[in-house]
């Protein structure tokens, strides 16, 4: 859907579903050949993409990539490069994953995993977070901090499709203070903050329709480019959608 080649910015409070490349990297956002510049995804919420790799976001080339209070659930991992995942990163690059909860993605492919994959990146941080219930395992290469990781058993969150976090979860409270001031929603974390994309007693966004900026119709299996002259780009409220 979002190629990012050689270009820098972030993607703010974006909606990013039904993207398909399917022979290809990144099924939503796709970042290649940087040159060390920083980008971000922060309160995005990535679902039902389909990629052999990256399904959610892949990366590679030399990119510090920072990703924020962002939802990733329910997209399907084709497989058949590096180790899957739905955010997967290569050759390079820095990526960091904060506040974020990545959960209920789907692999059809052997054993390649639907939750996080890093593929020879220079560094891979996640803390924060809640990674469960992704096919064929939730990280490969990757050791989240402060963080619920687990499959099975009592969700953290209230059910499959609503991630905000169920009374009595272990994701209340665990997360460190300062590290990102605000969820998802807009709500404020406080002096104890929670783990995931969500604070407790922010319900789940209940629609898709926010007001885009820009909407994109995604054909598959092409990835559309946004490309801006001079960087850095810029997108908020983005909404993109397959037709």
């Amino acid at each position: 859907a979002i190629l990012f080649n050689n270009g820098y910015g972030e993607l703010n409070e974006c909606f990013i579903s039904g993207s398909r490349v399917n022979d290809q990297q990144g099924g939503a956002v796709m970042f290649k050949n940087g040159t060390g510049q920083t980008v971000s995804l922060n309160k995005c919420i990535i679902t039902n993409n389909r990629g052999r790799q990256g399904a959610g976001v892949y990366a590679e080339d030399n990119y510090n990539l920072f990703i924020d209070n962002s939802l990733f659930y329910e997209n399907i991992v084709t497989g058949g490069f590096g180790n899957g995942g739905t955010i997967s990163c290569a050759s390079g690059v820095d990526m960091t994953i904060r506040n974020s909860t990545i959960a209920n993605n789907i692999s059809t492919h052997g054993s390649d995993i639907a939750g996080l994959a890093n593929d020879g990146a220079a560094s891979y941080s996640v803390s924060n977070c809640i990674v469960w219930d992704n096919d064929n395992g939730n990280t490969t290469g990757v050791t989240p901090i402060n963080s619920n990781v687990g499959t099975g058993g009592t969700t953290p969150y209230v059910a499959t499709g609503n991630y905000a976090l169920a009374v009595g979860s272990v994701s209340i409270d665990p997360a460190t203070a300062g590290t990102v001031i605000d969820d998802l929603t807009n709500a404020t974390r406080d002096a104890t903050p929670d783990n995931g994309a969500l604070e407790f007693g922010s319900t789940m966004p209940s629609t898709i329709d926010l007001a885009c900026a820009l909407v994109l119709t995604c054909t598959p299996p092409t990835n559309t480019g946004l490309t801006a002259t001079p960087n850095p780009v810029s997108y908020t409220h983005l909404r993109a959608h397959e037709t």
